[in-house]
Protein backbone atom coordinates (compact mmCIF):
# COMPACT_ATOMS: atom_id res chain seq x y z
CA UNK A 1 0.00 0.00 0.00
CA UNK A 2 2.33 3.01 -1.33
CA UNK A 3 5.79 3.20 -1.61
CA UNK A 4 7.89 2.86 1.35
CA UNK A 5 10.57 5.84 1.68
CA UNK A 6 12.47 4.32 3.94
CA UNK A 7 13.57 1.74 1.18
CA UNK A 8 14.60 4.47 -0.83
CA UNK A 9 16.45 6.07 1.50
CA UNK A 10 18.15 3.47 1.98
CA UNK A 11 19.12 3.02 -1.85
CA UNK A 12 20.39 6.72 -1.72
CA UNK A 13 22.36 5.61 1.30
CA UNK A 14 23.91 2.55 -0.85
CA UNK A 15 24.65 5.03 -3.87
CA UNK A 16 26.33 7.41 -1.47
CA UNK A 17 28.60 4.30 -0.18
CA UNK A 18 29.70 3.18 -3.45
CA UNK A 19 30.28 6.66 -4.78
CA UNK A 20 32.64 6.52 -1.48
CA UNK A 21 34.72 2.93 -2.45
CA UNK A 22 35.43 4.43 -5.84
CA UNK A 23 37.68 7.32 -4.24
CA UNK A 24 39.02 5.15 -1.95
CA UNK A 25 40.10 2.17 -3.73
CA UNK A 26 37.76 0.07 -2.58
CA UNK A 27 35.87 -1.02 -5.19
CA UNK A 28 37.31 0.05 -8.56
CA UNK A 29 35.75 3.05 -11.51
CA UNK A 30 32.24 0.12 -12.47
CA UNK A 31 31.20 1.17 -8.96
CA UNK A 32 30.40 5.07 -10.80
CA UNK A 33 26.63 2.93 -10.93
CA UNK A 34 26.07 5.01 -7.49
CA UNK A 35 26.08 7.82 -9.47
CA UNK A 36 23.70 6.39 -11.85
CA UNK A 37 21.74 5.23 -8.72
CA UNK A 38 21.43 8.60 -8.00
CA UNK A 39 20.29 10.18 -11.00
CA UNK A 40 17.69 7.09 -10.89
CA UNK A 41 16.14 8.29 -7.71
CA UNK A 42 15.58 11.53 -9.06
CA UNK A 43 14.00 10.70 -11.87
CA UNK A 44 11.19 7.96 -10.06
CA UNK A 45 10.95 10.88 -7.14
CA UNK A 46 10.31 13.86 -9.51
CA UNK A 47 7.97 12.45 -11.68
CA UNK A 48 5.85 10.35 -8.72
CA UNK A 49 3.60 13.61 -8.38
CA UNK A 50 3.02 14.21 -11.90
CA UNK A 51 2.26 10.59 -12.54
CA UNK A 52 -0.16 10.53 -9.04
CA UNK A 53 -1.48 13.87 -10.42
CA UNK A 54 -1.02 14.46 -14.48
CA UNK A 55 -2.93 17.68 -14.63
CA UNK A 56 -0.36 19.41 -12.56
CA UNK A 57 1.95 19.11 -15.53
CA UNK A 58 -0.06 21.66 -17.20
CA UNK A 59 -0.52 24.26 -14.00
CA UNK A 60 1.95 26.98 -14.42
CA UNK A 61 1.85 27.49 -10.72
CA UNK A 62 2.94 24.10 -9.82
CA UNK A 63 5.64 23.94 -12.38
CA UNK A 64 6.94 26.93 -10.93
CA UNK A 65 6.92 25.64 -7.54
CA UNK A 66 8.82 22.59 -8.41
CA UNK A 67 11.50 24.41 -10.26
CA UNK A 68 11.92 26.91 -6.97
CA UNK A 69 11.62 23.56 -4.68
CA UNK A 70 14.51 21.84 -6.77
CA UNK A 71 16.86 25.17 -6.38
CA UNK A 72 16.16 25.25 -2.62
CA UNK A 73 17.03 21.65 -2.30
CA UNK A 74 20.43 21.63 -4.57
CA UNK A 75 21.53 25.27 -4.55
CA UNK A 76 22.10 25.91 -0.78
CA UNK A 77 24.69 23.39 0.16
CA UNK A 78 26.01 23.16 -3.46
CA UNK A 79 26.57 27.28 -3.23
CA UNK A 80 28.44 26.55 0.37
CA UNK A 81 30.34 24.17 -1.33
CA UNK A 82 31.76 26.51 -3.79
CA UNK A 83 32.43 29.20 -1.72
CA UNK A 84 34.33 27.53 1.03
CA UNK A 85 36.48 25.47 -1.21
CA UNK A 86 37.01 27.15 -5.03
CA UNK A 87 35.84 31.32 -3.94
CA UNK A 88 37.87 31.18 -1.00
CA UNK A 89 40.99 29.32 -2.42
CA UNK A 90 41.26 32.52 -4.82
CA UNK A 91 39.47 30.98 -7.61
CA UNK A 92 37.04 34.04 -8.50
CA UNK A 93 36.56 33.36 -11.98
CA UNK A 94 36.46 29.32 -11.63
CA UNK A 95 33.53 29.89 -8.73
CA UNK A 96 31.76 32.93 -10.63
CA UNK A 97 31.18 29.63 -13.35
CA UNK A 98 30.45 27.34 -10.63
CA UNK A 99 27.69 28.67 -9.37
CA UNK A 100 26.54 29.92 -13.13
CA UNK A 101 26.54 26.15 -14.05
CA UNK A 102 28.74 27.02 -16.37
CA UNK A 103 31.89 25.02 -15.32
CA UNK A 104 31.93 21.37 -13.54
CA UNK A 105 34.68 20.57 -12.12
CA UNK A 106 35.85 16.87 -9.79
CA UNK A 107 32.91 15.40 -8.18
CA UNK A 108 30.34 18.69 -8.88
CA UNK A 109 30.03 17.34 -12.77
CA UNK A 110 27.11 15.47 -11.36
CA UNK A 111 25.30 18.81 -10.25
CA UNK A 112 24.90 20.16 -14.28
CA UNK A 113 23.38 16.91 -14.92
CA UNK A 114 20.83 16.78 -12.24
CA UNK A 115 19.67 20.94 -12.84
CA UNK A 116 19.51 19.78 -16.83
CA UNK A 117 17.49 16.99 -15.83
CA UNK A 118 15.17 19.41 -13.29
CA UNK A 119 14.53 21.74 -17.19
CA UNK A 120 13.54 18.26 -19.06
CA UNK A 121 11.32 16.96 -16.29
CA UNK A 122 8.09 19.47 -16.98
CA UNK A 123 8.49 18.88 -20.90
CA UNK A 124 8.35 15.29 -20.55
CA UNK A 125 5.35 15.63 -18.33
CA UNK A 126 3.09 17.31 -20.27
CA UNK A 127 3.65 15.00 -23.13
CA UNK A 128 3.27 11.99 -20.61
CA UNK A 129 0.11 13.86 -19.33
CA UNK A 130 -1.24 13.92 -22.98
CA UNK A 131 -0.38 10.54 -23.61
CA UNK A 132 -1.80 9.15 -20.86
CA UNK A 133 -5.24 10.97 -21.57
CA UNK A 134 -5.16 8.48 -25.11
CA UNK A 135 -4.08 5.46 -23.73
CA UNK A 136 -2.21 5.03 -20.26
CA UNK A 137 0.42 2.32 -22.10
CA UNK A 138 1.56 4.75 -24.25
CA UNK A 139 2.82 6.58 -20.99
CA UNK A 140 5.39 3.58 -20.76
CA UNK A 141 6.16 3.43 -24.30
CA UNK A 142 7.15 7.53 -24.41
CA UNK A 143 9.62 7.21 -21.77
CA UNK A 144 11.18 3.40 -23.06
CA UNK A 145 11.16 5.23 -26.67
CA UNK A 146 13.22 8.22 -24.88
CA UNK A 147 15.41 6.03 -23.19
CA UNK A 148 16.93 4.48 -25.87
CA UNK A 149 17.16 7.87 -28.59
CA UNK A 150 18.78 9.49 -25.15
CA UNK A 151 21.00 6.59 -24.89
CA UNK A 152 21.65 6.47 -28.71
CA UNK A 153 21.54 10.10 -29.50
CA UNK A 154 21.86 12.58 -27.20
CA UNK A 155 25.70 13.45 -27.06
CA UNK A 156 27.98 16.25 -26.54
CA UNK A 157 26.85 17.72 -30.16
CA UNK A 158 23.69 18.17 -29.25
CA UNK A 159 23.60 19.27 -25.94
CA UNK A 160 27.00 19.87 -24.22
CA UNK A 161 27.45 20.20 -20.17
CA UNK A 162 30.72 20.93 -19.41
CA UNK A 163 32.94 19.27 -16.75
CA UNK A 164 36.65 18.91 -15.72
CA UNK A 165 37.87 20.90 -18.63
CA UNK A 166 35.73 19.05 -21.66
CA UNK A 167 32.13 18.25 -22.40
CA UNK A 168 30.32 16.12 -21.26
CA UNK A 169 27.48 14.35 -22.72
CA UNK A 170 23.96 14.73 -20.99
CA UNK A 171 23.32 11.26 -19.43
CA UNK A 172 19.24 11.61 -19.44
CA UNK A 173 18.38 8.47 -20.42
CA UNK A 174 19.38 7.46 -16.74
CA UNK A 175 16.48 9.97 -16.12
CA UNK A 176 14.47 8.54 -17.87
CA UNK A 177 14.77 5.28 -16.99
CA UNK A 178 13.85 6.07 -13.47
CA UNK A 179 10.66 8.11 -14.34
CA UNK A 180 9.69 4.89 -16.65
CA UNK A 181 9.79 2.45 -13.55
CA UNK A 182 8.01 5.01 -12.11
CA UNK A 183 5.15 4.81 -14.46
CA UNK A 184 5.35 1.05 -14.73
CA UNK A 185 4.61 0.88 -10.85
CA UNK A 186 1.50 3.67 -11.04
CA UNK A 187 -0.01 1.98 -13.85
CA UNK A 188 0.50 -1.63 -11.71
CA UNK A 189 -0.73 0.33 -8.80
CA UNK A 190 -3.76 1.69 -10.71
CA UNK A 191 -4.82 -2.37 -12.33
CA UNK A 192 -6.10 -4.57 -9.85
CA UNK A 193 -5.48 -7.75 -11.81
CA UNK A 194 -2.01 -6.59 -11.99
CA UNK A 195 -1.91 -4.89 -8.06
CA UNK A 196 -3.17 -7.90 -6.85
CA UNK A 197 -0.80 -10.33 -8.95
CA UNK A 198 2.18 -8.48 -7.88
CA UNK A 199 1.38 -8.85 -4.11
CA UNK A 200 1.08 -12.00 -4.05
CA UNK A 201 3.87 -13.14 -1.41
CA UNK A 202 5.47 -15.97 -4.27
CA UNK A 203 5.82 -12.72 -6.70
CA UNK A 204 7.37 -10.60 -4.07
CA UNK A 205 9.85 -13.16 -2.96
CA UNK A 206 10.78 -13.69 -7.02
CA UNK A 207 11.39 -9.39 -6.88
CA UNK A 208 13.26 -9.65 -3.92
CA UNK A 209 15.80 -12.12 -4.95
CA UNK A 210 16.22 -10.55 -8.55
CA UNK A 211 16.97 -7.58 -7.43
CA UNK A 212 19.42 -9.12 -4.57
CA UNK A 213 21.09 -11.06 -7.77
CA UNK A 214 21.50 -7.75 -9.29
CA UNK A 215 22.98 -5.76 -6.88
CA UNK A 216 25.42 -8.88 -5.82
CA UNK A 217 26.85 -8.66 -9.61
CA UNK A 218 26.73 -5.07 -10.21
CA UNK A 219 28.93 -4.83 -6.76
CA UNK A 220 30.95 -8.34 -8.03
CA UNK A 221 31.48 -6.63 -11.92
CA UNK A 222 33.01 -3.62 -9.59
CA UNK A 223 35.48 -5.21 -7.21
CA UNK A 224 39.35 -3.90 -7.88
CA UNK A 225 39.98 -7.48 -9.01
CA UNK A 226 37.29 -8.05 -11.53
CA UNK A 227 36.79 -5.10 -13.09
CA UNK A 228 39.72 -4.07 -14.82
CA UNK A 229 39.07 -7.55 -16.92
CA UNK A 230 35.80 -6.43 -17.49
CA UNK A 231 34.59 -4.87 -20.56
CA UNK A 232 31.40 -4.28 -19.63
CA UNK A 233 30.69 -2.41 -16.31
CA UNK A 234 28.60 0.90 -15.24
CA UNK A 235 31.33 3.05 -16.23
CA UNK A 236 31.61 1.64 -20.21
CA UNK A 237 27.52 1.26 -20.64
CA UNK A 238 25.90 4.25 -18.38
CA UNK A 239 22.96 3.42 -20.17
CA UNK A 240 22.62 -0.36 -19.88
CA UNK A 241 23.33 0.36 -16.09
CA UNK A 242 21.14 3.15 -15.37
CA UNK A 243 18.25 1.11 -16.76
CA UNK A 244 19.76 -1.68 -14.19
CA UNK A 245 19.47 0.98 -11.13
CA UNK A 246 15.81 1.66 -11.92
CA UNK A 247 15.20 -1.63 -12.25
CA UNK A 248 16.55 -2.27 -9.06
CA UNK A 249 14.78 0.45 -7.22
CA UNK A 250 11.53 -0.76 -8.68
CA UNK A 251 11.67 -4.51 -7.27
CA UNK A 252 12.79 -2.59 -4.30
CA UNK A 253 9.72 -0.90 -3.83
CA UNK A 254 7.71 -3.91 -5.10
CA UNK A 255 9.40 -6.18 -2.74
CA UNK A 256 7.55 -4.96 0.28
CA UNK A 257 8.02 -7.53 3.40
CA UNK A 258 11.26 -9.10 2.19
CA UNK A 259 14.71 -9.42 2.79
CA UNK A 260 15.26 -6.79 -0.08
CA UNK A 261 13.06 -3.97 1.83
CA UNK A 262 14.95 -4.82 5.32
CA UNK A 263 18.42 -4.67 3.77
CA UNK A 264 17.58 -1.31 2.06
CA UNK A 265 15.54 -0.08 5.60
CA UNK A 266 18.72 -1.22 7.59
CA UNK A 267 19.34 2.04 10.14
CA UNK A 268 23.02 2.59 8.65
CA UNK A 269 21.86 2.63 5.20
CA UNK A 270 18.93 5.09 5.96
CA UNK A 271 21.17 7.42 7.99
CA UNK A 272 22.94 7.25 5.20
CA UNK A 273 20.58 8.43 2.28
CA UNK A 274 18.74 10.70 4.50
CA UNK A 275 22.66 12.92 4.55
CA UNK A 276 23.11 11.58 1.07
CA UNK A 277 23.82 15.04 -0.56
CA UNK A 278 25.94 16.50 1.83
CA UNK A 279 27.67 13.26 1.96
CA UNK A 280 28.57 13.52 -1.34
CA UNK A 281 29.43 16.77 -2.00
CA UNK A 282 31.60 16.46 1.71
CA UNK A 283 33.62 13.52 0.94
CA UNK A 284 36.70 14.18 -1.33
CA UNK A 285 37.41 17.39 1.19
CA UNK A 286 37.97 14.44 3.94
CA UNK A 287 39.73 12.14 2.13
CA UNK A 288 42.20 14.65 1.13
CA UNK A 289 41.68 15.85 4.76
CA UNK A 290 42.11 12.42 6.81
CA UNK A 291 45.26 11.69 4.46
CA UNK A 292 46.67 14.83 4.94
CA UNK A 293 46.19 14.70 8.79
CA UNK A 294 47.71 10.62 8.91
CA UNK A 295 50.53 11.14 7.00
CA UNK A 296 51.63 14.64 8.57
CA UNK A 297 51.46 13.02 12.06
CA UNK A 298 52.02 9.17 11.15
CA UNK A 299 53.49 8.94 8.02
CA UNK A 300 51.15 6.34 6.89
CA UNK A 301 48.89 6.86 3.60
CA UNK A 302 45.65 5.77 4.18
CA UNK A 303 44.16 3.35 1.44
CA UNK A 304 41.72 0.72 0.51
CA UNK A 305 38.82 -0.21 3.69
CA UNK A 306 40.85 1.89 6.52
CA UNK A 307 40.30 4.94 4.19
CA UNK A 308 37.01 3.71 3.86
CA UNK A 309 35.74 3.62 7.37
CA UNK A 310 37.72 6.44 8.27
CA UNK A 311 35.96 9.19 5.81
CA UNK A 312 32.80 7.25 6.06
CA UNK A 313 32.55 7.87 9.43
CA UNK A 314 33.73 11.39 9.63
CA UNK A 315 32.09 12.49 6.56
CA UNK A 316 28.80 11.09 8.15
CA UNK A 317 29.04 13.56 11.44
CA UNK A 318 30.11 16.42 9.23
CA UNK A 319 27.31 15.37 6.85
CA UNK A 320 24.76 15.43 10.06
CA UNK A 321 25.79 19.06 11.12
CA UNK A 322 25.54 19.79 7.36
CA UNK A 323 22.26 18.73 6.86
CA UNK A 324 21.00 20.26 9.95
CA UNK A 325 21.69 24.00 9.39
CA UNK A 326 21.93 23.84 5.57
CA UNK A 327 19.74 21.57 3.87
CA UNK A 328 16.97 21.27 5.97
CA UNK A 329 15.94 24.71 6.94
CA UNK A 330 16.03 25.12 3.18
CA UNK A 331 13.80 22.08 3.21
CA UNK A 332 11.17 22.79 5.87
CA UNK A 333 10.64 26.82 3.45
CA UNK A 334 9.91 24.81 0.15
CA UNK A 335 7.46 21.96 1.80
CA UNK A 336 6.13 25.22 3.82
CA UNK A 337 5.99 27.21 -0.27
CA UNK A 338 4.48 23.51 -1.34
CA UNK A 339 1.61 23.46 0.88
CA UNK A 340 0.24 27.69 1.18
Amino acid sequence: AGINYDSLDGVRGLAALMILAIHTGVLDKGSIFGVWLFFCLSGFLLASPFIRHPDKSLSFDYMNMYLLRRCKRIIPMYFVMITCFTLFSGHFVVAIRHYLFLQADGHYWTITQEMFFYLLLPAVMIVNTLLVRIRPFLSVLFFTLLIIASNMFLKQDVVRLFGNGASLAPLAGIFFSGILFAVIYKQIENNSRLSHLFSRPIARTVMAWLGLLLLAVVLAISSTPLNPKMGFDASTHPGWFGFIGALLIFLTVMAKGTLLERLMTLLPLRAMGIVGFSFYLLHPQVISCVRGVSTYFTSYYPTGFVLFILTGALTYLVSIFTYSYIERPFIALAQKDSKS
